[in-house]
């Protein structure tokens, strides 16, 4: 398969913190959309996705800025976060464990190319017997089904620029290990 550059899609970031930690999330539109539909398209994808996950997102979820980079850029322009909704409802039990938890959901592309999203603030409880196994399973919890549905459903693609079809109705957690070393003391 050939390497494609990271730029070689249009891409959306979300800036955001979850339990005081600001991370990122990103997406990647095909290359030839104009900027205010790679907005729109992210917006609503990822109010979809944020819909979905609000019975276990943490409630000081808040995105605080949202880039925007064309394709065969590496220049991101900011575009706003007004329509971004979130509505996270996990306030208690949340460990300094589980604030620094990841979820990834995996997916591919028609043309085969590998790709993911990932997310933090989403609540699991480290300690849950359920999620031993650092799999999320649609029958444990149906709404990771829907994000991948919605993922899915979108305009996304992979890094080939080709519609990202594939994604597993599963996902995976972990703790992450950069955050566990910007931790440690």
């Amino acid at each position: 398969m050939p390497d494609y550059a990271p730029n070689y899609t249009a891409r959306y970031k979300l800036i955001y913190t979850a339990a005081g930690v600001q991370h990122s999330l990103g997406l990647r539109f095909p290359a030839a959309n104009a900027q205010s539909l790679v907005v729109a398209a992210a917006v609503q994808t990822l109010n979809e996705i944020f819909a979905a996950c609000a019975s276990r997102m943490f409630t000081d979820f808040t995105p605080i800025d949202a880039e925007y980079s064309a394709a065969n850029s590496s220049f991101f322009v900011p575009v706003g976060i007004d329509d971004i909704v979130v509505a996270g409802t996990v306030a208690a039990g949340i460990t300094p464990m589980d604030e620094i938890v990841m979820t990834t959901w995996a997916g591919r592309s028609v043309g085969g190319h590998k790709g993911k999203f990932v997310m933090f603030g989403i609540y699991w409880g480290v300690t849950d017997p359920d999620f031993d196994d650092f799999a999320v399973t649609v029958t444990e919890m149906p709404f990771v089904g829907t994000v991948a549905n919605s993922l899915r459903d979108s305009t996304v693609v992979m890094n080939d620029n080709l519609d990202a079809a594939f994604w597993r109705s599963r996902a995976t957690i972990k703790v992450s290990d950069s955050w566990v070393d910007a931790r440690r003391p």
